[in-house]
């Protein structure tokens, strides 16, 4: 708190001499100066080991500068689209593999019909082999 105090008291001596330095601005360069650049995952002024998380909760938007929101809008987007396109690819391939699959059926059917005929032919003609032909008179000229 000293460090910040003194800070301050520096910046507002430096602000009232020179015009350029902006007062709103004044604060966010005091705490900048006193404690250590920002790092991911760090949550500065709250100690070594506080983390984002345990800060602000797991689900914390406020953590989250302007630009995270706006890249992960960005990548919701882009998820949404790549949802649509495989949603789109599945669709035509289930189709497809529905036309082989009927395709194949009716050649299954058509192999079927055709062993049917073969048996029934087969069938016939041993009904007509052991069949007892009926006795031919012999004509007498």
């Amino acid at each position: 708190m000293d460090q910040l105090r003194a800070k301050r008291v520096e910046y507002e001596a430096v602000a009232s001499s020179d015009g350029s330095v902006n007062a709103d601005k004044l604060d966010n360069q005091v705490m900048a100066d006193v404690f250590d650049p920002e790092r991911y995952g760090r949550v500065r002024g709250k100690g070594a080991f506080v983390t984002p998380t345990k800060y602000f909760g797991s689900s914390s938007s406020q953590y989250m500068p302007s630009q995270s929101q706006s890249v992960n809008a960005e990548m919701s987007r882009f998820k949404q689209q790549l949802t649509e396109q495989m949603d789109h690819k599945l669709v035509e391939k289930i189709a497809q593999l529905q036309a082989v699959a009927e395709a194949k059926d009716a050649e299954r059917e058509a192999e079927y019909q055709r062993r049917y005929q073969e048996l029934h032919d087969q069938m016939q003609n041993i009904m007509n082999m052991i069949q007892p032909k009926p006795p031919q008179n012999p004509s007498t000229p």
